[in-house]
């Protein structure tokens, strides 16, 4: 696993709050004054000649006598913002891979002992100066900012944004409402054709003779035309009300059923000199029917050049 660090970068001290420190029996009060008290100490420590810096250790390692105080860095700088205290380190080579290696991830304060810090009042303190840093994995103020983030964290934006999102979701209900329109436009039509009882048609005597080098065979109108309960439009199906009800694909192309008979198809006024049309196009007009329905009206009385398209 690889981490980002920035070895040149800011590392988050300590955000504001009141923390409980249940070793001493008392509550750290971090504010905008402990902030400005402790930067203040700090930049005057740091006037003084040949000024090390703060120290940063491994896991409070320092306040042990039995335990190695070596530093993995040493605080340059302290500045205060609405997130808290914020340092700047110049790290040690040993610090440095512990915290790029994923070892060390947050720091942990150290202010002076409760005697030395301002009395509040009810067991709250309020620390004024810093007295080091350590590198650990478990501080006792939550909170603060990881001084590395995993590199797959980082390596890709994401480009889902709120007003994306809200781009997508409104495009996607324009499209279902578009669809279901069309659905119920031609449900309208359906509902006409059955108030007219254009599908109760009777089946036609077969054809017995038949033009030479051709055999017989019955008509194409020859069985009852039985209306769909669920219809197939623009990729989604929908029921005789309206409703939607799955974007399954049907099984098999609308073709097959019955050697494309269940195929719809609309009918479309084509142009005429005097832009006039008979009658029975006027009627046929935008109605949307299968290719069976259109076969059994037959053909209108006129020549114009109007014209079934599909849908």
């Amino acid at each position: 696993m690889k981490f980002n660090f920035n070895e040149d970068a800011w590392i988050h001290v300590t955000p504001l709050g009141e923390y409980a420190h249940a070793g001493a029996g008392v509550v750290q009060v971090i504010d905008v004054e402990a902030l400005k008290a402790i930067t203040e100490d700090f930049t005057a420590k740091a006037t003084a000649e040949n000024f090390p810096g703060l120290l940063v250790d491994f896991d409070h390692f320092s306040m042990d006598t039995d335990k190695s105080s070596e530093a993995a860095g040493w605080i340059s700088a302290l500045r205060a913002d609405t997130e808290g205290l914020w340092a700047k380190v110049r790290w040690t080579s040993k610090g440095k891979d512990a915290v790029e290696g994923g070892e060390y991830r947050l720091v942990s304060p150290v202010f002076p002992k409760p005697s030395d810090c301002e009395v509040l009042g009810d067991n709250r303190i309020r620390p004024r100066s810093l007295m080091s840093v350590a590198l650990t994995n478990d501080p006792n103020i939550k909170g603060g900012q990881p001084l590395t983030n995993r590199a797959e964290e980082t390596k890709t934006p994401n480009r889902w944004t709120n007003a994306s999102r809200a781009s997508a979701l409104a495009a996607r209900r324009a499209k279902n409402a578009s669809r279901k329109a069309a659905a119920q436009t031609l449900l309208k039509h359906l509902e006409a054709d059955r108030q007219e009882k254009r599908f109760n048609l009777k089946p036609v005597t077969p054809v017995t003779e038949a033009k030479p080098g051709t055999l017989a065979g019955k008509s194409f109108i020859s069985k009852p035309i039985i209306p769909k309960t669920r219809f197939y439009i623009d990729g989604a199906w929908y029921d005789s009300d309206g409703t939607f009800i799955s974007r399954n694909k049907p099984a098999t192309s609308l073709r097959n059923r019955s050697g494309g008979e269940e195929k719809l198809y609309k009918w479309v006024l084509g142009e005429t000199k005097n832009g006039k049309h008979c009658a029975d196009c006027e009627d046929r007009a935008g109605k949307v029917k299968t290719v069976a329905v259109w076969k059994a009206m037959g053909k209108p009385p006129c020549k114009c050049k109007c014209r079934l398209v599909p849908v």
